[in-house]
């Protein structure tokens, strides 16, 4: 699908501002004023994603994500949605499967193969988790930063301890 033209482009960016801002409600609001063939857009429906993360919609989170999934397949920020809204709404099973099922097409996503290693922490399947993340701090821009990052996020607090001495 085309990019958005202005004036849609530029309610799309100031959208992503008020996020950043951590503001969804004025994001929303941004966003209604897109024009009605340009609201199903993909880029939009990543950012009603945000928006309904940001504002605790969890049950919302699925119908974007689905609907990025079949326009947008080939992309992993599509899958990850997907699996983050099976996440935030505690269904971390098949968070789990949802990641498991299309990391292998996406060798190189870093956020894919962290939230898998997270997903797989949750379920107890901790050598796993441990496999994924190592993956993962390879994937990352910043290693040292991820493995911080890491040390701090609740959903590996297991793994905390042998987080330390992975590479």
């Amino acid at each position: 699908m085309s990019p958005l033209e202005p004036p849609d482009s530029l309610h799309l960016l100031a959208a992503q501002g008020w996020l950043e801002l951590g503001n969804p409600t004025e994001a929303a609001l941004e966003l209604e004023k897109l024009s009605l063939p340009h609201r199903n857009h993909p880029d939009v429906r990543a950012i009603e994603w945000e928006i309904d993360r940001a504002a605790k919609r969890f049950e919302r989170l699925f119908e974007h994500a689905r609907a990025l999934t079949q326009v947008r397949p080939s992309q992993s920020d599509s899958w990850v949605k997907l699996a983050q809204s099976f996440y935030w709404s505690g269904r971390y099973e098949e968070a789990y499967e949802c990641s498991r099922g299309v990391v292998d097409q996406f060798p190189k996503d870093y956020v894919l193969h962290y939230d898998l290693a997270c997903y797989a922490c949750l379920l107890g399947k901790l050598d796993e988790a441990k496999i994924g993340l190592v993956r993962a701090f390879k994937l990352a821009p910043d290693p040292k930063r991820a493995k911080l990052y890491a040390l701090e996020d609740p959903d590996l607090e297991r793994i905390w301890p042998e987080i330390r001495g992975l590479g």
